[in-house]
């Protein structure tokens, strides 16, 4: 195989590789896991996407254990990253660790999901297969 039909090959194959956005493990050129996590049932993967100037943000894949995608979300991912607890059912717990001038906040807080969401899940949560549980853990 010359040289010339080696770089055409692996150009074509790094464009068609991922070209399925249903399949889980596919990232896109700026997006890095920071988290995967194994149910029976599922797997759950948090990925960093960075914004250039606009900073970061997280997505949350949710995907079968043939790792398609069942369902994505955008959560906040600015300062500080969420990471996933565990999974029970169609429950997934997620903490964040915001600091917080309060001494006398709970050391576990509920967070809304309208405060760490993003994007369409935000816009109609209704929709969502899944339900997320958030806490803050200082």
């Amino acid at each position: 195989m010359s040289f010339k039909n080696l770089i055409i090959l692996l150009f074509s194959s790094a464009l068609l590789g991922c070209s399925d956005i249903r399949d889980c493990n596919c990232l896109d050129y700026n997006e890095v896991l920071i988290q995967e996590l194994k149910s029976s049932a599922n797997i759950i993967k948090l990925t960093k996407v960075e914004q250039g100037a606009f900073g970061s943000t997280i997505n949350l894949k949710v995907c079968n254990t043939s790792n398609m995608l069942i369902e994505e979300i955008g959560l906040r991912g600015d300062d500080y990253l969420p990471t996933i607890d565990s999974i029970t059912g169609k429950k997934i717990f997620i903490h964040y660790s915001f600091p917080s001038n309060n001494n006398s906040d709970p050391i576990d807080r509920d967070l809304k999901f309208e405060s760490v969401a993003l994007g369409e899940a935000l816009l109609d949560s209704s929709s969502l297969r899944f339900s997320y549980m958030f806490k803050n853990k200082k």
